[in-house]
């Protein structure tokens, strides 16, 4: 029983052992330095093209909206409403539900911005 007890309490030093050893790789400052860089140009990139997006649409509110908020949330309505009708058109196969799904799509459009 007592061999058993000690092969067991072995097995498991051993487990523990081999978790507290990690290897951590050294980082260079330069390597560091490279990498935020890169990182930088692509949040730039990525903020330059979400502005640009935005701004082109001009949205045709219902009469009597004035409040900020409730313009706020109709806009997101909105482009939420848009974005299912332009999936919706490019997962149609091609032929006629695609040109209906197409119509859907410049419908709303049309109704909703400028």
């Amino acid at each position: 029983m007592e061999s058993k007890k000690k092969e067991v309490k072995a097995a498991t030093t051993k487990k523990t052992a081999r978790r507290k050893t990690t290897t951590k790789k050294a980082v260079t400052p330069k390597s560091k330095k490279a990498v935020e860089a890169k990182i930088d140009e692509v949040q730039e990139t990525e903020a330059v093209q979400k502005v640009i997006t935005h701004r082109k649409l001009k949205y045709k509110y219902p009469d009597g909206m004035t409040d900020t908020l409730e313009r706020k949330s109709f806009r997101q309505t909105e482009r939420n409403k848009l974005k299912r009708l332009e999936t919706a058109w490019l997962k149609a196969p091609e032929g006629r539900k695609k040109d209906i799904a197409l119509k859907k799509l410049d419908k709303k459009k049309s109704e909703v911005l400028l």
